[in-house]
């Protein structure tokens, strides 16, 4: 029997669906396409927050390193800074000190050693 003939409508190539046809296939269609979206939605939530978490990881890990490379250098920095504060003395009593006094001599080749 043809087609054209019964006056039902079929979802051939070339034939045009019914709007009964077309809602039916949008009901079937549509909790599909929903499910699917909501995975992509819930994968890309999930994707983005990991890549927060290791940007996060990884900020934490640098700022860490930097605090131990700090520690690491404290014990150096701190003699350094006893040094300077030192020589600042030293060089202060130097040039108020008349270079005809006794201890001159002794300020004079401490100077010299840190320098």
């Amino acid at each position: 029997m043809n087609a054209a003939i019964s006056g039902r409508a079929y979802d051939l190539p070339g034939t045009p669906m019914s709007n009964k046809s077309v809602w039916a296939y949008l009901a079937e269609i549509i909790p599909i396409l929903t499910a699917i979206i909501g995975g992509l939605w819930t994968l890309n939530l999930y994707l983005d927050q990991r890549e927060k978490d290791q940007r996060a990881m990884s900020e934490s890990a640098r700022k860490e390193q930097e605090t131990r490379l700090l520690e690491a250098q404290k014990p150096f920095l701190v003699k350094q800074l006893d040094l300077y504060f030192e020589t600042a003395s030293l060089v202060g009593k130097l040039v108020t000190t008349d270079p005809s006094e006794p201890n001159w001599k002794d300020l004079e080749r401490r100077y010299w050693a840190l320098y």
